[in-house]
């Protein structure tokens, strides 16, 4: 399961949680993580604000199926549960 907080481009104040399906195959050099804590600041809701100013474009950064919605990342902690990148290993914990 891959949750994500999907936004309403015209309504920030309404959102959903959607369950994306992961890849099933590991591209060469990528990893996967999974999330233990996430914060939801002040910066999330400015990004959501200006995301489609066109000084900033912050919703062509992650774009989802669906044009009217878009995703606001979020800092957290995350531990690697699977790894094809030489230099990161499972189990190692992450921060961003």
């Amino acid at each position: 399961m891959n949750p994500q907080l999907l936004i309403t481009k015209n309504n920030i104040g309404e959102c959903e949680i959607y369950s994306a399906n992961l890849p099933k195959e590991r591209q060469i050099g990528r990893i996967l993580c999974k999330i233990d804590k996430v914060a939801l600041t002040a910066n999330n809701v400015t990004y959501a604000v200006i995301g489609a100013h066109p000084s900033f474009r912050y919703w062509q950064f992650f774009p989802v199926e669906d044009e009217s919605k878009g995703l606001v990342p979020v800092w957290g902690f995350a531990d690697v549960v699977e790894s094809t990148h030489p230099e990161i290993e499972v189990g190692e914990r992450l921060y961003g």
